[in-house]
């Protein structure tokens, strides 16, 4: 595997350089077919998903420094070579045939949609926008919007598939229909192509002279120059769910190139030969991360594509017959579309050598046009009156009680709104308080999104990675007083603002002064050797060793700032240290440091922790569920079970040998760690009913599964640091995809900034209108973070709803619980609407 930044690099240009170099020495007609940058992100794919590189942020930052980087360049140097004023001289009728080969092209991709909408996700768009792309002069444009879309690795590989599908089997049909080409223009009534008085279009037009190496250099300069200046300038225009600030990147950068185009510039060298290479790079980059699960979508997309090829076909002929045109004239036109640069000529040498100049310079021209035509075929898609439109479209696949139930439900590709469905007065209400309707929006809902070795691959990361997520195995036989030390004091930090007890009466320097005496900072050894153990109950971790509730303000006696979080049952702890009285014990978890109760700890040694949690595979994956009740043993009797807890599954029990009294016919025999009077752990056999709510092992990493878990907390009160029997924001999001498996940090800043997930960050200066776009690309599951709070994203009916813990809320009194709102609800804790405070978007979970 190649786990270094240089190492994945140098397989990039390899793959990038190899394959075309391969093509280029061969002979062979396979390449005809599929173009080398088409075989290219085929096998970068195969060798991503068999794993040659590893996933690592070096990686991903050197693949996303050389996308943002020569994205734009590439649009620059394709558009060098397309020479306006050598096209005008091209005549009136093959520039007529070209026109309406690019609007049947528009006009067929949204046919496409519409017939098809009820079998592709809502996102489908994007992928037809950008084979429609790739079908407006080449597959360099399919790259090019598909980056301007900001599409994912997935989308990607749909759209080249579709492309390539439909593409090779379109040349085949114009190829074989050469034959019949006096036939067609006997019937359209139109000249033969080499009789035309148009193709006088001199071969200079599109010939190169020799280049040399500092050609190259210089275009390469001047083309990454103008990709970052367009950024610059993009940055200050406004954004859109389809029209991101890349978009406008690339469309600044067309218009500066064809410019130059028309400028004494284009006659140096090069442009065109480093537009190739350019493109073999950035079609490895992205291919380096792609999957094959989007793939599975393919054969729908394959079919709307010929729905397109069709569509285009249809206008081509009526075409020629209206406006008497040739099949030459109308093949050149169309494969100068849906072929590019490479095919077109072919096409023009079959019917006559002379069109081959034309057919060269109508590609460019594709080159020119194809972004901006297929990015506003995006905004149109997208804007599309779904609910009326697809309507009409899904009496042709669905039946009336089906149809009926998805109006019910609403269309999942119905605009955004910046207002609540008028028909529904109170959109907080009904059907959106369940999972049920979420799951419903949701687009391949239980699509298994990370298998089980991906799910211990992000966790192996998060450790590795996240200094907020501890690795207890690598803690070390001993640790010095000085070390043992630090921890104590940055774990137990006294804020010294003024504070009170719950009482309301103040906190007194003579309180302050017990808290500091209570850490026994001096009784810590010279060296100390971690004891380990297993938590037995629920039990909260504390900023300091007591029991005394701490708050900022007498009013909020709900906000305890000695509270920090609660651990479960199961849970391993390296013990460190005393409080002074010896009712507390100072230790660390996988996810927090703070001070336990000593009463809810047993321990035991370093083997029998680590070796019981490498067998904990029952997983508790309702709010919470207990063991079955038993007078004979109160140490296992209603024990409380939280999402999450896992515990060791003795599924090899005898089923005639009771447990506690008690048969296990109808439950689960799970281990549970016990304390004895000494301190010392034993582990004790318990039923838990096979009514609760728990999995064999983790649940499958989907999206659906996420829904449902943060549903099954709705309307639980608010509970600061899992205070009150419950969760507060952030404990709500690790609790959940705990229960999948995924190990997050405790607290919302960490959550926030961790270097192991996929973050999206938002300036403070990003104005709303991109935050909402950044916002509708965002799947169910994905987390928003604005300071001190984090939302769970249920998805967009048809702007963005949440789920989430919240003590305010934006509401007055207070929500002070877990709740199902719209994002446009919520307001920041200073005051506004809380979506121009987000600072993070984050993805746990991959996109499809």
């Amino acid at each position: 595997m190649l786990e270094s930044p240089q190492a994945f690099l140098a397989a990039v240009l390899i793959l990038a350089g190899g394959i075309p170099a391969l093509a280029a020495r061969s002979h062979n007609g396979f390449w005809q077919v599929i173009p080398p940058v088409v075989a290219s992100y085929a096998i970068t794919m195969i060798l991503a998903v068999a794993g040659l590189w590893g996933s690592s942020p070096e990686i991903d930052g050197v693949r996303t420094q050389l996308l943002d980087t020569l994205l734009p360049a590439l649009v620059f140097l394709l558009v060098i070579p397309c020479d306006l004023r050598a096209v005008a001289r091209l005549g009136p009728r093959l520039l007529a045939a070209f026109a309406i080969a690019t609007l049947s092209i528009l006009v067929g991709s949204v046919v496409a949609w519409l017939l098809w909408r009820p079998w592709l996700p809502a996102d489908g768009w994007q992928v037809l926008a950008a084979v429609a792309g790739g079908w407006i002069g080449g597959t360099a444009n399919l790259v090019a919007v598909a980056g301007g879309l900001e599409a994912s690795s997935d989308q990607v590989g749909l759209a080249v598939v579709t492309d390539t599908v439909c593409y090779s089997c379109w040349v085949f049909v114009l190829f074989s229909a050469a034959a019949a080409a006096a036939v067609f223009n006997r019937w359209t009534g139109s000249r033969p192509a080499a009789e035309q008085p148009w193709l006088a279009a001199p071969a200079s037009a599109v010939s190169e002279p020799p280049t040399k190496p500092g050609d190259l250099l210089f275009w390469l300069g001047l083309a990454v120059l103008t990709g970052e200046a367009a950024a610059v300038v993009a940055d200050w225009l406004p954004t859109g769910e389809t029209f991101s600030a890349t978009s406008w990147t690339l469309l600044l950068t067309t218009v500066v190139a064809a410019i130059v185009a028309q400028s004494p510039l284009r006659r140096l060298p090069g442009a065109a030969r480093l537009g190739s290479a350019v493109l073999a790079v950035v079609v490895v980059t992205m291919a380096s991360q792609a999957t094959f699960r989007g793939l599975l979508a393919a054969p729908v997309f394959v079919a709307a594509g010929f729905t397109v090829i069709a569509c285009h076909a249809a206008v081509m002929v009526g075409a020629a017959r209206l406006m008497r045109l040739d099949l030459a004239s109308c093949s050149v036109a169309s494969l100068a579309n849906i072929g590019g640069v490479a095919s077109a000529p072919l096409m023009a040498a079959l019917h006559a050598p002379a069109l081959v100049p034309a057919a060269v310079l109508l590609a460019l021209l594709g080159y020119l046009i194809g972004l901006p035509a297929a990015l506003g075929l995006a905004t149109f898609l997208s804007r599309l009156a779904a609910a009326v439109l697809v309507a009409w479209c899904g009496t042709f696949a669905l039946s009336s009680a089906a149809w009926a139930a998805q109006l019910e439900a609403g269309s999942a590709a119905a605009p955004k709104s910046a207002s609540p469905n008028p028909a529904d007065p109170s959109p907080a209400s009904g059907a959106r308080q369940t999972s049920g309707y979420w799951l419903a929006r949701c687009d391949h809902a239980d699509a298994v999104l990370l298998d089980a070795a991906a799910v211990a691959a992000a966790n192996a990361r998060m450790v590795e990675a996240d200094p907020a997520v501890h690795d207890l195995t690598a803690i070390p036989g001993e640790l010095s007083r000085e070390a043992i030390a630090t921890q104590i004091k940055q774990a137990s930090r006294i804020p010294a603002r003024p504070l009170f007890h719950a009482a309301g009466d103040p906190v007194t320097n003579r309180d302050r002064d017990a808290w500091k005496a209570s850490l026994a900072l001096d009784a810590i050894p010279a060296r100390t050797a971690p004891r380990f153990g297993l938590i037995v109950c629920r039990s909260p971790i504390r900023r300091i060793p007591t029991g005394q509730r701490v708050v900022s303000d007498p009013d909020q006696l709900d906000l305890d700032l000695f509270q920090e979080t609660a651990v479960f049952p199961g849970t391993p702890m390296a013990v460190l240290h005393h409080s002074a009285d010896r009712a507390w014990l100072f230790g660390v978890t996988a996810t927090y440091t703070g001070w336990i109760a000593a009463d809810a700890v047993a321990i035991g040694s370093r083997r029998e922790v680590f070796d019981y949690i490498a067998r904990a595979g029952r997983v508790i994956t309702g709010s919470t569920a207990a063991t079955a009740f038993t007078p004979s043993a109160p140490e296992v009797s209603r024990l409380v079970l939280d999402m999450g807890t896992a515990l060791p599954d003795l599924a090899d029990w005898p089923r005639r040998e009771p447990v506690n009294g008690q048969l296990s016919t109808s439950s689960y025999v799970v281990e549970v760690p016990c304390r004895g009077a000494d301190g010392a752990l034993s582990l004790r056999p318990a039923l838990l009913p096979r009514s609760a709510d728990s999995h064999a092992g983790p649940l499958p990493a989907t999206r659906g599964n996420v829904i449902r878990q943060a549903c099954k907390f709705l309307g639980h009160r608010y509970g600061w640091g899992h205070d009150y029997e419950s969760r507060d924001c952030s404990g709500l999001v690790a609790d959940v995809y705990r229960s999948l498996g995924l190990i997050l940090p405790r607290n919302t800043t960490d959550q926030a900034s961790s270097p192991a997930v996929d973050r999206t960050p938002l300036p403070p200066a990003m104005p709303r209108a991109q935050r909402l776009a950044a916002i509708a690309r965002l799947a169910p599951g994905d987390l928003l973070y604005a300071p001190r709070h984090v939302m769970i994203l249920l998805g967009h009916d048809p702007d963005a709803w949440i789920i989430h813990a919240t003590f305010g809320g934006g509401r007055s009194p207070p929500v002070n619980g877990i709740v199902i709102v719209p994002l446009a609800d919520v307001a920041a804790e200073e005051g506004g609407p809380i979506v121009d405070a987000l600072t993070t978007l984050v993805r746990v979970l991959p996109a499809r």
